[in-house]
């Protein structure tokens, strides 16, 4: 049985996917069983992505910071605390890690946007290591794309996608030094109202967030 469900928010570039309910487990490198890549439907509404990147930084237009935190829309000096942690120690991340930690830091809408942020606080390989940045340490090449689940209404929601590129943080410009803590978004659709909490995941081979509240 195919369900679907689409955004009601037209000016979105990214739309919501709609889930295929089944008992079969999710292709290497997808996403878990819990959301099958076998049978999933693809439903996306087309738009100007009026949500930019701008919008999601905090409209500065500045330059990222090393550690991202300017790009992210975080103090540094006084960051959020964590709402939930995680580590990563396998499959995502390549030789130069040893693990990630990482923290989510909250949920904030902007008008038709939901930006996510993370706090990821890096063991490294070589404690002395410099210049490596979050692209330099993920297992893949490809673009960094959580996402979000919502199981209560079957809708996957992905990334916004902008001008060419993914609204995100630019992780091959966010570095990494052993033991403190750097700092990345990421876009997403502002869920339909009837959306109470969704499963986060900070990427398709890493653990999820379980039952994460949105606004």
């Amino acid at each position: 049985m195919k369900i679907s469900h689409g955004l009601k928010r037209p000016m979105v570039a990214a739309a919501a996917t709609a889930l295929l309910l089944s008992g079969c487990s999710g292709s290497d490198g997808g996403p878990p069983a819990e959301a099958p890549s076998e049978g999933v439907q693809e439903s996306s509404a087309s738009a100007s992505a009026d949500a930019s990147s701008e919008a999601a930084s905090g409209g500065s237009g500045e330059a990222a910071g090393p550690d991202g935190a300017l790009e992210a829309g975080i103090d540094p000096a006084d960051p959020p605390e964590p709402i939930v942690s995680m580590t990563i120690d396998d499959g995502a991340l390549n030789d130069e890690v040893k693990s990630l930690q990482v923290d989510f830091l909250g949920f904030e809408e902007r008008g038709e946007v939901l930006i996510a942020r993370w706090a990821i606080t890096p063991t490294l390989s070589r404690p002395d290591a410099t210049g490596l940045t979050f692209y330099d340490i993920r297992a893949s090449s490809q673009y960094w794309m959580p996402y979000m689940i919502d199981l209560d209404n079957l809708v996957r929601y992905d990334v916004v996608w902008g001008e060419p590129d993914p609204l995100t943080s630019d992780y091959a410009a966010v570095h990494l030094t052993d033991g403190e803590p750097s700092y990345v978004f990421a876009a997403f659709p502002a869920p339909d109202t009837a959306t109470k909490s969704v499963n986060l995941y900070f990427s398709s081979n890493s653990p999820r967030y379980v039952e994460v509240p949105v606004p």
